[in-house]
């Protein structure tokens, strides 16, 4: 009787194998032929057994049953049924759009059933905000794939670029990295392996980590340096409407769809989207969200959620589509890049230190574009397909041949504000100089490169005034003692200008800055340096200096200096990116603080003068969905003793009277002149409030609205004499406002953006404002380039 029972049991068993099946494919957009991402597929139309595409379109089931029908479901598509045998596998399911459904209006008796469920899913944000976990440590698997996109083009375009590319990519990049984790916000993400087809040196890889937030639970979602209000914030479902699409049962919990969108009549910066909502902590599954307004240039991200440890909610991919271009009225091309990222290995709770967090949170390995074949085979989350294969042997042979690694070394080199050659790098900062007491300087300068050495660099500059028919020079030696801590250690001797009135914190790096073009009051510098720069606290940088400095005023007044200079720059939690062989900031959300100190010594190397000079800036940027971004910049400075009128403050005027057309130039006065106020102590605020477009927007008239306050406050004590120097001190306070209206008309760039032009206007009033009304006012053009 056992024997019987024991074969009847095998027998079930063996039929229950045989019985078991795998069943697996993608569905996708039957007109795009791009991938649908969480689209339902219920088999045999019973509810209990139902499974979800990934981010890729790909799904994968096991049954116990024989499948004779799929039903495949996703907002916005025709639902789709598809009658199959039983041995029909690596199904390819193209689903069509929904064009003709018509808008419903839903009412409701009592609360929206969707509104029910996106107040749950905010009361259990902290809950499930994987960034609010005490550690976390993961690696991931990054690709992005980009392509060129043509506009009804000619088929012969279309099919020369094709045959040369063989069905391969524009370029490809791939990446692995670590990322480690403390609350509330100390992270470090190391990119271990890159990849870039066409390029052996793949030094750009660290700046496509950043092109969609991590996860999708922060107030405002920053897309393309944009801030979107989250649809699950706090105080969405007053500007948010939600629709509740369908819902099934997965692993005994329900998934809720929700569709998202900005309420009619609410002015703000939106997503339009998808939610699926887990009732298992009411967290977010799966998430689909894209700019509800597009432009030019578009971006759809999309992210899936694992339940980790059965218990906490985690990004599983991460997905990106970004567009520029993609006008199918047009007959120009565009451009795309597709990005994908795999999150695997994941560690919750790990012991972690704070001090073993890099200050540094994106960086590559030095190894990072030496690993081999196996290595690649064994972190790619699917092996490359023959299209992807394609363009890495085409792009790589074209890559060698015209050196592609030179393009990506004179980016690295114009960060630096160097220019490379074969021996050595020209130095852009000293070769791009005009004001209005040289005109323009004729000349340059040189650095040696890394062919050298990548301790030691030895610089130099030569330059000659075509107004001034003056010869200026200089030169340098730095030798880098730790790259790690960024120290370096330089002597330096210039024969060159100095402005009246310098401000030790001189935070304007740009080449061509207007408020340096129209200086004009200048005496000629004199100067030995020894300088000591490095990193300290993780977000302290300092730079120590040593000088002795004779400076000759056109008055013919001259003195010699001698100083000790500390300059300080402290940027809490800031995000700093290694790309390019240059430590790029990412910003920080705290204030940024400079602090310089000066103490002169008199009859140290004949100097003839005893003093102390302090300057301190703060610097506040925040954003508030209902005003926008609003940046505060304080900067005060105070002199303890007597000094001559060339080491004094002034020049923060930005008005040259002689032109009829101005420029703006940050934390300046618009409407004060460049020496118009001297001062040995002082204080001045800039404020400046970005609207955008929330005080008013229509379809096509988009104006991007811009206030400024800016006070200021200085005193020049009796201690202090101006030599021959006419002057004016602003006791009484200085105030003005402006106005900017920018992207009031727009022009379109070869569809792949706009130039927006505006206007603007800064008013000078209170005190110091002038007689004429006419004087008191300053007009400025502003052009910048946008995507929509």
């Amino acid at each position: 009787m056992k024997y019987y029972i024991f074969s009847l049991v095998f027998i079930l068993n063996v039929f229950n194998v045989k019985s078991q099946r795998v069943i697996f494919g993608k569905v996708i957009d039957k007109q795009s032929r791009e991938s649908l991402a969480f689209a339902n597929i219920i088999f045999n139309d019973n509810p209990l057994l139902i499974t979800t595409t990934d981010i890729d379109g790909k799904f994968n089931y096991n049954l116990n049953v024989v499948i004779y029908k799929l039903t495949i479901t996703h907002v916005g598509y025709q639902k789709f049924e598809l009658s199959i045998k039983n041995e029909e596998n690596n199904l390819m399911i193209n689903l069509i759009t929904e064009t003709n459904k018509l808008s419903i209006v839903e009412v409701h008796k009592g609360e929206n059933p969707a509104n029910r469920i996106i107040k749950k899913v905010i009361e259990n944000k902290n809950l499930n905000n994987p960034e609010f976990l005490s550690t976390f440590q993961y690696t991931a698997y990054n690709k992005v794939v980009y392509d060129i996109i043509f506009n009804k083009t000619s088929k012969k375009d279309s099919i020369d670029f094709t045959k040369f590319l063989k069905g391969g990519h524009l370029l490809i990049t791939e990446s692995v990295s670590q990322k480690k984790f403390i609350k509330p916000d100390f992270s470090e993400e190391e990119i271990i392996a890159a990849k870039v087809s066409g390029f052996k040196n793949p030094k750009f890889a660290t700046i496509e980590t950043d092109m969609q937030p991590f996860s999708f639970y922060e107030n405002n979602i920053k897309l393309l340096n944009l801030n979107y209000l989250n649809p699950i914030s706090k105080g969405s479902l007053n500007k948010y409407s939600f629709r509740l699409e369908d819902q099934f049962i997965k692993d005994k919990d329900t998934v809720y769809i929700i569709s998202f969108k900005p309420k009619k009549g609410k002015n703000f910066d939106g997503l339009k989207g998808l939610l699926y909502i887990n009732t298992n902590k009411y967290a977010v599954q799966n998430v689909i969200a894209s700019p509800f307004e597009e432009g030019s240039l578009t971006l759809k991200i999309q992210q899936q959620y694992q339940l980790v440890n059965n218990k906490y909610w985690f990004p599983e991919k991460l997905n990106y589509e970004l567009k520029l271009g993609d006008d199918k009225k047009s007959k120009s091309f565009g451009f795309s890049a597709n990005g994908k990222s795999y999150i695997n290995n994941i560690e919750l709770f790990k012991i972690l230190n704070k001090k073993d967090i890099s200050p540094i949170t994106i960086s590559i390995s030095d190894n990072a574009g030496k690993r081999n074949k196996s290595f690649w085979d064994n972190y790619r989350y699917e092996k490359l397909d023959n299209n992807e294969k394609n363009t890495y042997k085409i792009m790589d042979s074209v890559g060698n041949k015209n050196n592609f690694d030179k393009l990506i070394l004179i980016v690295e080199k114009g960060i630096q504000n160097k220019f490379p050659s074969k021996y050595f790098d020209f130095d852009l900062s000293k070769t791009f100089i005009i004001n209005k007491y040289e005109g323009y300087r004729l000349g340059t300068g040189f650095f040696t490169n890394e062919k050298y050495s990548y301790k030691w660099v030895l610089g130099a500059f030569l330059g000659y005034g075509v107004k001034d028919q003056t010869l200026k020079f200089g030169g340098n030696l730095n030798y880098e003692i730790s790259k790690k801590h960024e120290m370096i250690i330089g002597y330096t001797y210039i024969n060159d200008l100095k402005e009246t009135g310098t401000f030790g914190l001189d935070i304007d790096n740009t080449l061509l800055s207007y408020r340096k073009i129209i200086g004009y009051d200048f005496s000629n510098l004199v100067a030995n340096k020894i300088t000591l720069q490095f990193k300290t606290l993780k977000y302290l940088n300092c730079n120590i200096e040593f000088s002795q400095a004779k400076i000759n005023s056109i008055n013919n007044f001259s003195f010699i200096n001698s100083t000790f200079t500390a300059e300080f720059r402290y940027a809490f939690k800031e995000k700093l990116t290694d790309a390019f062989g240059k430590n790029l900031s990412l910003g920080s959300k705290y204030p940024v603080v400079y602090l310089y100190f000066t103490k002169g010594f008199k009859d140290v190397f004949k100097s003839e003068l005893n003093f102390e000079k302090i300057e301190f800036i703060v610097n506040q940027t925040f954003f508030n969905k209902n005003i926008g971004q609003t940046t505060l910049s304080i900067n005060a400075g105070y002199i303890t003793k007597k000094t001559p009128s060339q080491l004094l403050f002034t020049g923060e005027g930005n008005l040259d009277r002689d032109s009829n057309l101005n420029f703006f130039t940050k934390n300046k006065f618009q409407t004060m002149r460049p020496y118009e106020f001297i001062s040995d102590n002082f204080v001045n605020l800039f404020l400046t409030q970005d609207f955008g477009c929330l005080l008013f927007k229509t379809l096509k008239f988009k104006p991007n609205v811009i206030l400024y306050n800016n006070i200021g406050w200085g005193n020049l004590s009796k201690k202090n004499v101006v030599n021959n120097l006419f002057f004016k001190t602003k006791e009484k306070i200085f105030s003005e406002i402006g106005l900017h209206i920018d992207n009031i008309v727009k022009f379109k760039i070869n569809n792949l953006g706009y130039l927006g032009l505006g206007v603007g206007t800064f008013y000078r009033y209170g005190y110091y404002s002038n007689q004429e009304l006419n004087d008191n006012l300053k007009y400025q053009l502003t052009l910048k380039y946008i995507t929509n």
